[in-house]
C-alpha cells in the first residue's frame, strides 16, 4: 500500500476497500480496530507507568492513563503535516537518552557467550513472524502517511521500510 498511496492517490481505508472489497475490508478493519485499540492500552499504561516513575511514585496510574489519552487525541487532532514535523526532530531527544543510557550502563556491560542454544529454525520462524506482523501493522498507515511523497520518486524508497 505505501507504493500505491502517492501513485493513486488514494487513501488507505478507499484503497483496501478497492482491492478487497466490502467484505474483506471489513474483516480488516475489524482486526485493524482491534490492534489499534490494544496497542493504545498498551502505550498510555507504559506512559502512565513512567509518569509515576518520575513523579517518585506519588502519581495514580489512572490519572496518568488520562494524561496519555488527552495527549495522543489532541496529536492525532493536529493532521500528519504536524506529525512529520515532530518526527523530523525526535530522533534527537531519543539519541540523546541512548547516549546517557550507553555511559552509565557501560560499566556492567559484558562480553559473554550466551548459555543457551536456539535451534535455527525457531529463530527464523519467530523472525519470520515478528516482521510479517510489523509490517502488516505498517502498512494500515503507509499510505496515508506517504501521501505528501512525490509520486515520481523511487518506489524502492516507500516498499523496502514498509515490507
Amino acid at each position: 500500500m505505501a507504493c500505491f498511496g502517492p501513485a493513486s492517490g488514494l487513501r488507505t481505508m478507499v484503497f483496501s476497500r478497492y482491492s478487497w472489497g466490502y467484505y474483506g475490508a471489513s474483516i480488516m478493519s475489524i482486526v485493524n480496530v482491534m490492534s489499534a485499540i490494544g496497542w493504545a492500552a498498551v502505550n498510555s499504561i507504559t506512559g502512565a507507568q513512567t509518569l509515576r516513575v518520575v513523579f517518585n511514585d506519588s502519581f495514580p496510574i489512572t490519572v496518568g492513563i488520562i494524561i496519555i489519552a488527552i495527549i495522543t487525541m489532541i496529536i492525532s487532532f493536529i493532521g500528519y503535516k504536524w506529525i512529520h514535523i515532530y518526527e523530523r526532530y525526535s530522533w534527537i531527544p531519543v539519541f540523546i537518552g541512548y547516549c546517557i543510557l550507553a555511559g552509565v550502563g557501560a560499566k556492567y556491560f559484558t562480553n559473554s557467550e550466551m548459555d543457551y542454544f536456539i535451534p535455527c529454525e525457531k529463530k527464523s520462524n519467530f523472525n519470520q513472524k515478528f516482521f510479517d506482523l510489523k509490517s502488516i501493522k505498517m502498512r494500515q498507515f503507509s499510505s496515508d502517511s506517504n501521501q505528501i511523497n512525490n509520486q515520481k520518486k523511487l518506489i524502492l524508497i516507500d516498499f523496502l521500510p514498509t515490507n
